[in-house]
C-alpha cells in the first residue's frame, strides 16, 4: 500500500508539471493566433495597418504602419529572415497546428495519468475494505 501511495504522489507531481506545460503551450498558441490575425490583416489590408507592438515586460504600444508585403520571421536561434506575408502566414499556421497537437497530446497524457491514479486509489480502497 505504501508503494501505491508513493505512486499516486509521483503522479500528482507529473500532473502539476504537465498542467504547467499545457499553460505554456496555450500562451504560445494565443500569441501565435494573434500573429496570424495581424498577418491576415496585412494580407487583406489596404493602406495603414494598426497593431500593438511589444516593448517587453508585458508592455505594448499601439502602432500604425503602412501596408507592407515583407515581414521578418524568427527561424530559430535568434535568426530572422525576410518573408512575404503569405509565407509568414503559412509558417505561423504550421506553428499553430504544432501547438494544437502538443496541447492535445498533453491533455491525453493528463487524462491517462488521472485514470491511472483513480485505478490505484480504487485498489487502495478495496484493499482497505477487505482488511476491515
Amino acid at each position: 500500500m505504501q508503494s501505491k501511495l508513493m505512486e499516486i504522489e509521483m503522479i500528482k507531481q507529473q500532473l502539476t508539471q504537465l498542467d504547467q506545460q499545457r499553460m505554456q503551450v496555450n500562451a504560445r498558441l494565443m500569441d501565435s493566433d494573434a500573429a496570424l490575425k495581424t498577418l491576415k490583416d496585412l494580407e487583406t489590408g489596404t493602406g495603414i495597418v494598426e497593431t500593438f507592438v511589444p516593448f517587453g515586460g508585458g508592455i505594448f504600444s499601439k502602432a500604425t504602419f503602412p501596408e507592407t508585403r515583407q515581414v521578418l520571421v524568427n527561424v530559430g536561434q535568434d535568426i530572422a529572415v525576410e518573408k512575404t506575408v503569405a509565407e509568414a502566414k503559412t509558417i505561423i499556421e504550421q506553428t499553430i497546428a504544432g501547438y494544437e497537437k502538443m496541447f492535445t497530446d498533453l491533455d491525453s497524457h493528463i487524462m491517462m495519468l488521472q485514470k491511472h491514479a483513480e485505478l490505484i486509489y480504487y485498489s487502495i480502497e478495496a484493499a482497505s475494505a477487505s482488511k476491515r
